[in-house]
């Protein structure tokens, strides 16, 4: 019944707005409504918030116990989520394994709630932070966890729906790599606002090893993610999407 009454309310809708491209085409496949009758409204992120900022990349490392020249790689997802527990399982036993053989010094956060379930991946390089508030009162906050990472991994093999997680990296201007289904629904362009791979692979360990070795590259790639969420994913942005739908209808 309830794909009924969403099939219904979407065909009888002036407008329906659909948070990417691909969740567009999946609703046009479903239920048979008109291309024209949707709005792209993705998912947004306060830039003012979500920002990079030297003294709360210094509190987050602070609190992690780790000097400022120690890589970070970090992963943000709830860990009761089956495909964020396949992600760090890759990160336990394939990416960190291959990091460690160049860069014996990096350390993995992995943030979110739920770690319980894989306290066998805890210690040595990999710390657990539990779920990390994002509220600019608190210190450190998720941004400033952001703020003091080097890389951020998404080695997502499965999952639907648009990635938060990516938007709040690339608004502190941090550098992604991820898995194309990581990504889905997102527009960052390859090599130039994130690195992306089909799998995670080979291909996905030497594109962190890449950024891991080269400083330019990681400032290039987040600046540029950056941008990118100014123009796109703010919601200063996702409102003024709205408002135009309301002028279009007349409201």
């Amino acid at each position: 019944i309830i794909k009924w009454l969403e099939g219904w309310a979407s065909r009888s809708a002036d407008r329906v707005a659909a948070l990417s491209e691909v969740d567009r085409r999946f609703m046009i496949d479903l239920y048979d409504v008109p291309l024209e009758r949707f709005a792209l409204i993705p998912h947004g992120v306060d830039p003012a918030l979500f920002d990079y900022r030297p003294q709360g990349a210094e509190a987050a490392r602070q609190k992690l116990g780790l000097a400022p020249d120690v890589p970070i790689l970090t992963f943000v997802g709830k860990l009761d989520y089956a495909p964020n527990v396949r992600a760090v399982e890759q990160i336990a036993h394939r990416i960190a394994p291959a990091v460690w053989e160049h860069y014996p010094e990096a350390r993995f956060v992995i943030i979110g709630q739920g770690a319980e379930a894989l306290t066998e991946t805890d210690g040595g390089g990999i710390i657990f932070t539990g779920f990390v508030d994002a509220r600019a009162a608190v210190k450190p906050n998720l941004s400033d966890y952001l703020s003091a990472s080097d890389v951020v991994l998404v080695p997502l093999d499965s999952g639907s729906g648009t990635r938060l997680k990516i938007v709040e990296a690339a608004s502190n201007a941090r550098p992604v790599v991820s898995t194309r289904i990581g990504a889905e629904g997102q527009s960052f362009v390859q090599d130039e606002e994130i690195l992306l791979t089909e799998e995670v692979d080979q291909a996905f360990v030497d594109a962190t090893l890449r950024l891991l070795a080269d400083p330019d590259l990681r400032e290039r790639l987040g600046s540029a993610a950056r941008t990118k969420v100014l123009a796109r994913y703010s919601w200063q942005a996702q409102v003024r999407k709205m408002e135009q739908v309301y002028e279009e209808l007349g409201v």
